[in-house]
């Protein structure tokens, strides 16, 4: 810095410094021309797409049920609708004290339109998602010639038969909202002998159809009625408990017995067609002391069902392509062996009926319901101007009869002579 010359190279390079600070020489480089400097506005960018995830209210538990919808030959029911009547209060509700929060009742109400609503596939499947305590009913509605129907929701798969439809309402009144009454929930456990999971466990109220899911513990909260209280639990391993109780309170928490589990009665058959052939994979539901097992038949026919208690017991044979289902209510005192059930194919000819009154007049126009395998298997027509109707996709076995008359008025079945196809009325 002895020479003036140092000093001009150190101003010219304090300057060059300054002027790549400011970006003046990036603005010539550039072509941009020089003057005050802007800040530039950022490039908006494209909104992220977050996908949505269901909302759960605190303490809500949601199940996923899974089920099954067939027409009453066994045939999958593509594009049914099924959705969930969400009209029960969860039991945890009154624990938490949510129920008075307004706000914790929206965020319930949100789960209970998550994915409440869906349609069967090819297959005739579906899978809804149900928020709360599972105490209400599934509605299912299905386009074209069938009824709709409400069921029961259930853990097991659930079996629906969808029968023709009628010209007349058949789903009667629509149930109650569980929230119009005072909250009265129980409060037990459900125990296993030593050394035994209790996974897949589940109680039933047969009184109210409520159900519950006992948790890792064994404990479980169930809705329940003022009155006497019947409960049933199982799980996956074949154990069964049951218990009786009764609540004088008609609302808040009642303490209920401990449920100990016990290995239960075995009930077994064999599902042939009628060459004697075994048929597989066919769905058979088995309802005990209100509580509902759906187990299916392998690959030669055989189907079993244990942990069952000792009582009356209804077998019910879901159709199954083209076969017909059947039920048999079971004397269930110790284990069974149902054997062979033979499953019928329908009649190839529709049934021809020829509608009369007592005097033998033709009654034209009537509606005809035919039944057959206690619901399973239901065809409906009306008669023509002569009183003639046609009932197809019947079997060969005995037939009971619903008539009305053209207001829907039902009418009295005085008789049905087999040999000539004549149904006798009386108005």
């Amino acid at each position: 810095m002895n020479r003036p010359s140092h000093w001009i190279l150190a101003v010219l390079g304090v300057t060059a410094i300054a002027l790549v600070a400011t970006g003046r020489v990036q603005e010539y480089l550039q072509g941009a021309p020089a003057g005050p400097r802007t800040a530039v506005a950022p490039q908006p960018q494209p909104a992220r797409v977050v996908p949505r995830r269901d909302v759960q209210a605190p303490g809500v538990a949601v199940h996923v049920l899974k089920g099954l919808v067939v027409d009453r030959l066994g045939w999958p029911v593509e594009s049914a609708r099924v959705s969930v009547d969400a009209r029960h209060v969860d039991p945890r509700q009154v624990e938490s004290r949510q129920v008075e929060s307004a706000q914790a009742r929206r965020r319930a109400d949100d789960v209970s339109d998550t994915d409440a609503a869906t349609r069967t596939d090819a297959q005739g499947r579906f899978e809804v998602r149900w928020a709360g305590a599972l105490q209400g009913s599934l509605l299912i509605e299905a386009p074209g010639r069938h009824a709709p129907v409400r069921v029961p929701p259930s853990l097991d798969e659930i079996q629906v038969v969808l029968q023709d439809a009628l010209p007349w309402p058949q789903l009667g009144p629509e149930p109650q909202p569980a929230s119009a009454a005072p909250l009265l929930v129980g409060e037990g456990f459900l125990k296993a002998p030593q050394g035994t999971d209790l996974s897949g466990g589940r109680v039933r109220v047969p009184e109210n159809g409520a159900l519950a899911v006992p948790d890792a513990t064994g404990r479980f909260v169930v809705p329940l009625r003022p009155g006497p209280i019947s409960l049933v639990a199982w799980n996956d391993g074949g154990l069964v408990a049951t218990s009786e109780a009764r609540s004088t309170r008609q609302q808040g928490k009642v303490p209920l017995p401990d449920l100990v589990l016990q290995p239960g009665l075995c009930l077994r058959g064999r599902l042939v067609d009628r060459s004697g052939e075994p048929i597989p994979d066919v769905r058979v539901l088995i309802e005990n002391a209100g509580s509902e097992r759906v187990v299916r038949s392998d690959v030669g026919g055989q189907f079993c069902c244990e942990g069952l208690v000792p009582t009356e017991t209804a077998v019910t044979v879901i159709p199954h392509r083209g076969s017909l289902g059947l039920r048999r209510i079971v004397a269930l005192n110790s284990d069974v062996d149902l054997l062979d059930l033979v499953l019928e194919r329908p009649r190839q000819e529709p049934l021809r009926l020829r509608v009369v009154d007592q005097e033998r007049v033709p009654q034209p126009w009537v509606h005809v319901v035919a039944d057959q395998g206690d619901g399973l298997c239901r065809a409906y027509g009306q008669a023509d101007a002569g009183g003639e109707v046609l009932l197809g996709g019947l079997g060969n076995g005995p037939v009971a009869f619903e008539v009305r008359g053209t207001d829907f008025d039902p009418l009295s079945v005085a008789d049905f002579d087999a040999p000539s196809r004549t149904l006798v009325v009386r108005r």
